[in-house]
């Protein structure tokens, strides 16, 4: 739709801003088995400045409740959202090994995804959209 507003005229746009999973068809390879975050229209991410390093080794429970945080001070306002997850312990492995026979140890942790929007704008650091479902 094309038209001319006055100054005084606005348009508003309502739409459902609740966050939610949304799920990767298991058909797409590089994202089977994983869930990203959004919040109304918009798709969010984790960054390495909120999740520490190596956001490979994160999984985010899907089962729990999602936890929508308004904060000023983050990017002049932003709504964050928190998830419950899981970390692999790396602690455990040398740099000489790639295998082991024990199953890697897991430990709780709280997810904390921005606006993909914003990423990249407070420190350089890895960024990742898709995340691995606990199953």
């Amino acid at each position: 739709m094309i038209t001319d507003l006055a100054a005084s005229e606005e348009i508003k746009i309502s739409c459902d801003m609740k966050a939610r999973f949304v799920y990767a068809n298991p058909k797409v390879r590089a994202d089977e088995g994983k869930a990203c975050i959004m919040r109304g229209p918009l798709v969010y991410c984790l960054e390495e400045t909120d999740n520490g390093e190596n956001l490979s080794s994160l999984y985010v429970d899907t089962k729990e409740a999602l936890t929508e945080n308004w904060e000023e001070q983050l990017l002049g306002g932003v709504m964050s959202v928190e998830a419950k997850g899981k970390r692999i312990l790396e602690d455990h492995w040398t740099a000489e090994e790639l295998y082991k026979e024990q199953p890697p140890e897991l430990k709780n942790v709280t997810l904390k995804a921005v606006p993909y929007c914003y990423w990249g704008n407070r420190k350089t650091g890895e960024m990742a959209v898709w995340i691995r479902q606990l199953i």
